[in-house]
Parts: C-alpha cells; structure tokens; sequence
C-alpha cells in the first residue's frame, strides 16, 4: 500500500533553499534537484522502509539521499498510512543539533 506523503514546513523551506543555492551555480541542475527530491519523496510513500535508519532516534527516524545529490539526504519518519519528510539536509550541516530539535518539538 501506498503511503500518502505529508512534507513539514521546514522541509518544504529545506528544499527551496537547496535547489535556489544549486540553481545559482546551474538552472539545469537545480531543476534536477527538484525532480529528484520529489521523485524520491514519492518512491519512499510506495517503501518507506527503504531508508537507513537513524541510530538512536527516539522518533524512529530514517534518511534518503537523494538521487543524484548524495551530500543531500531526506530525513522522514514512518507513521500508519503516512511518510512525514521533516527535513532535507546536506551532509555539512550540524545533523545532531538539527535532529535533536525534531525530538524536543522544537
């Protein structure tokens, strides 16, 4: 079964940041962000479980790469009938501050 796919506002901000800061450099390539990352996002609502683990998030958190973008991971969780993408991030950035804040409901 398929899940429906719900993206929380700061991905939503995540990926508009991502492909301008791409687009600067290459239109072409942060267009294909963008298709990739929705591609993605669609592929993981059809195999949720595809994604690696986050060890030990308390929210069962899983992450993506995103095709063709491997610095740039998905960051979703699991829910009955729902995959939730929280976060987009690039692999520079301080994932253990960002997820803690996930898991204190900031």
């Amino acid at each position: 079964m398929k899940h429906r796919w719900v993206i929380r506002p700061a991905a939503e901000a995540d990926i508009d940041d991502i492909a301008l800061y791409i687009a600067k450099r290459n239109v072409e390539a942060g267009h294909r962000f963008l298709r990739h990352v929705f591609d993605d996002i669609e592929m993981l609502a059809a195999n949720p479980g595809f994604g690696t683990r986050i060890p030990d998030s308390p929210l069962d958190l899983r992450r993506w790469r995103v095709k063709g973008f491997n610095a740039i991971a998905i960051i979703y969780r699991s829910t009955t009938g729902h995959v939730r993408v929280l976060r987009v991030l690039h692999g520079a950035q301080d994932w253990d501050r960002i997820l803690e804040r996930l898991t204190d409901g900031s």
